[in-house]
């Protein structure tokens, strides 16, 4: 993510975390390094946050739990990261594994909110992981009244179709990458 990209987020969360009486409920599809920086951001300035990144790619997401264990105790305790067994890229650019993983459907790591018992509902939800048209539209149906998403490499078509009847908010950056933060119309 891109400095511009970074900034917009960190903008985006404290915006809606400031507007949040109580906790403040995130849900992120793809987590990395970006879950930790992130909540950490909102945790180091007093909000009461629940983290759920969802992960597809197992070896990434057992990584990521290693270096949440070298933070501090009451971060680890905000941030949940749900199990999927998709299997396991060797490193990021394993083409054999990535290209398995655009040809599977990954439903439940998709509609993973849709399951959940006391039907929470989200503040935030962070898109940056695969399979991101079908997760904006379950994040639209995921999120409190005046919840927002935020898109990762939203320039990319295949995407637009998802955010239509949004109200965006669109930042690039000097690579020509985009990041949309997005929030239901306020007039519909």
């Amino acid at each position: 993510m891109s400095p511009e990209h970074i900034l917009a987020v960190e903008v985006a969360l404290g915006k809606r975390a400031r507007s949040t009486t109580g906790r403040i409920n995130v849900l992120e599809y793809g987590s990395g390094l970006s879950t930790i920086y992130f909540a950490n951001y909102l945790h180091s300035q007093g909000y009461d946050i629940s983290w759920t990144a969802l992960e597809a790619d197992a070896s990434w997401r057992n990584a990521l739990l290693t270096e949440l264990k070298t933070r501090p105790l009451d971060l680890r305790k905000s941030i949940h990261i749900p199990t999927f067994n998709y299997g396991s890229a060797s490193g990021l650019c394993d083409s054999n594994f990535q290209d398995s993983l655009k040809k599977q459907c990954l439903d439940e790591y998709i509609s993973w909110p849709k399951k959940q018992k006391y039907g929470i509902k989200y503040h935030v939800v962070l898109v940056d992981g695969r399979k991101r048209a079908r997760c904006i539209k379950v994040a639209r149906k995921s999120l409190v009244k005046d919840g927002i998403i935020i898109l990762h490499d939203a320039q990319r078509p295949y995407y637009h179709s998802a955010c239509e009847g949004l109200e965006t908010h669109k930042v690039k950056d000097d690579a020509g990458e985009e990041l949309w933060v997005m929030r239901k119309s306020t007039l519909s």
